[in-house]
């Protein structure tokens, strides 16, 4: 009961500060949402009254967000124009300000809504790799949640957190050349740079950034500040927002960005509820966070979409699965330099990875990048014999039947590329079957310190699931002879 009156006291901290500082209205007309506990999810946003389709929800002040506009001017350039990238500079200002255990942020721009952020993610993979390289040998737990992961996730894992280690040396040296920025603060827990610097910081340093770096990542979201749609700076915290939880389905909350014309940039963020709904009063109120598949959704905030063992294959949920590193592996056991041939052709032309089989639309398919690829492999590796030297009319081969000039380069081609996605198919499901009996032998090895261990093994078990459906159905499309 303490820490449910300790969560609404943050909460009406907020709206206080939100109201008095901002300006921002948070009457019931104003303000048509607010945060309850949300079964197995902490927290969202439920609606307070009915909302008519395309109803303002609520509105938050532009000097509320926290972004390059906002914080801009505590972190400028250093010498020889040493800047932040907004990643960084958000997850700095989080890192310096962030709350004490059990506490509040001292930040005097953003203290109750930086008290607002969740504390834990312990359950996030990036912890897991992170603590893992922290602990090292006493980090076997979190080893074994790793190696429990299909190889498309460690994968895509290992660059999200090699995102997570650059930033990290970037900010650090970032304050070797400012130095002052901490030395001028007095309300951050920061008090002494000199501990950051050293070869080896502290892992209570770390895991303070790692904690201001997830929320970014997990909590940022498009907020126009750049002429360019597709700037870096287009990002930002919004407060009362980030206490939305993810659907798979339609959101129930639409951003509008409020300007005086249709060129303005950073204006105070309107959110409006979805044209096609009511709301109505009690029911939660949730955000989807992009159309994500399961492995992106979990790398990225940490969960995966929930559904029932044989929907996917049913065709009741959709499903994808990555299976770069077997085609890679393919290519690398081809004849000759085979491999370093197609990888130069297809990064040249745009095709080299994002290869995916898919579930849904009907029929389970290979991807249109994964059929080209493997088109463009089999082609060479049936003709490079008797064109060593000259490589040039198979590509060329290949390239119109990339462009629809031919709907096909052979039909030899056609039966060695479906030959190729059913074995891969065939590799999928079997390490998926491997995978699955794997997971349900980790044993929880602290049940009073880790609660939160069945809802983590659910979701590692829903990724090979999903990788054991789609499989299952592209494979079943290759072998009916269905056309893509």
């Amino acid at each position: 009961m303490a820490n449910l009156s300790h969560h609404h006291d943050l909460w009406i901290s907020l709206l206080s500060w939100l109201r008095d500082k901002h300006g921002m209205k948070t009457d019931i007309d104003s303000l048509a949402v607010e945060c309850r506990d949300a079964p197995g999810a902490g927290k969202g946003l439920f609606a307070l009254k009915d909302c008519s389709p395309s109803s303002a929800l609520f509105t938050v002040p532009a000097r509320a967000l926290i972004n390059v506009k906002t914080i801009g001017s505590l972190y400028p350039p250093g010498p020889e124009g040493h800047e932040l990238s907004p990643v960084q500079m958000i997850s700095l200002h989080l890192f310096l300000h962030k709350p004490q255990e059990g506490g509040i942020s001292n930040d005097p721009l953003f203290g109750p809504y930086l008290s607002t952020l969740p504390r834990d993610f312990s359950g996030h993979p990036c912890t897991w790799s992170v603590n893992e390289r922290l602990l090292k040998n006493d980090g076997g737990l979190e080893r074994s949640l790793l190696q429990s992961l299909p190889p498309c996730v460690r994968r895509s894992l290992q660059q999200l957190v090699s995102r997570l280690w650059a930033d990290w040396e970037t900010v650090r040296s970032y304050l070797r050349l400012k130095q002052e920025i901490i030395q001028n603060l007095k309300t951050s827990r920061r008090t002494s740079a000199e501990s950051l610097f050293s070869e080896s910081p502290d892992n209570s340093l770390v895991q303070d950034f790692l904690w201001a770096w997830l929320n970014v990542n997990t909590r940022c979201i498009h907020y126009r500040l750049d002429s360019s749609i597709s700037s870096p700076k287009n990002m930002t915290l919004c407060p009362i927002l980030d206490f939305a939880n993810h659907t798979p389905s339609h959101s129930d909350i639409i951003p509008q960005l409020r300007a005086s014309h249709s060129h303005a940039l950073g204006g105070d963020y309107v959110f409006k509820s979805n044209s096609a709904r009511t709301l109505r009063k009690n029911s939660e109120v949730f955000l989807r966070y992009g159309g994500h598949a399961n492995r992106t959704l979990f790398i990225e905030y940490g969960f995966v979409n929930l559904w029932e063992e044989g929907s996917v294959e049913r065709g009741e949920v959709s499903g994808e699965v990555d299976v770069q590193d077997l085609v890679e592996a393919l290519f690398e056991n081809g004849p000759g330099f085979i491999a370093k041939v197609v990888k130069q052709i297809l990064e040249d032309e745009g095709y080299w990875g994002d290869w995916t089989i898919h579930s849904s639309p009907a029929p389970a398919h290979p991807s249109y990048r994964l059929i080209t690829a493997l088109r463009l492999y089999h082609h060479l590796k049936q003709n490079m014999a008797t064109h060593l030297s000259d490589p040039v009319p198979i590509v060329d081969e290949w390239r119109k039947a990339t462009l629809g000039e031919t709907e096909r380069i052979s039909d030899q081609n056609e039966e060695c590329w479906r030959n190729s996605v059913a074995d891969i198919c065939e590799s999928v499901i079997q390490r998926a079957v491997d995978g699955t009996q794997a997971v349900k032998l980790l044993q929880n090895p602290h049940e009073d310190r880790i609660p939160d261990w069945s809802q983590w093994m659910q979701s590692i078990l829903l990724l090979w699931q999903e990788e054991l459906e789609v499989s299952r159905r592209v494979l079943y499309s290759i072998r009916s002879g269905e056309e893509f």
